[in-house]
């Protein structure tokens, strides 16, 4: 099987900055509506689906804006 997208050899800096930022930040796991597939909501009520997988998907406006 083969990937969608290539591996990276290094993270982006958007990237970098997006998990240290989701470091400091309370979620709190709503449902679970597959194995790698999540409703999430953070502290000020927002709620985002998140997809893992071969190519991670969110909700969020940070992902759909950088697709990172």
């Amino acid at each position: 099987m083969s990937r969608s997208l290539p591996y990276r050899l290094e993270c982006p800096e958007k990237c970098l900055q997006a998990q240290d930022e989701a470091l400091n930040t309370t979620f709190f796991i709503l449902r679970q509506t597959g194995p790698t597939a999540f409703v999430i909501k953070e502290d000020d009520e927002r709620m985002f689906k998140v997809f893992l997988g071969d190519q991670h998907q969110c909700t969020c406006n940070a992902f759909q804006r950088d697709r990172e």
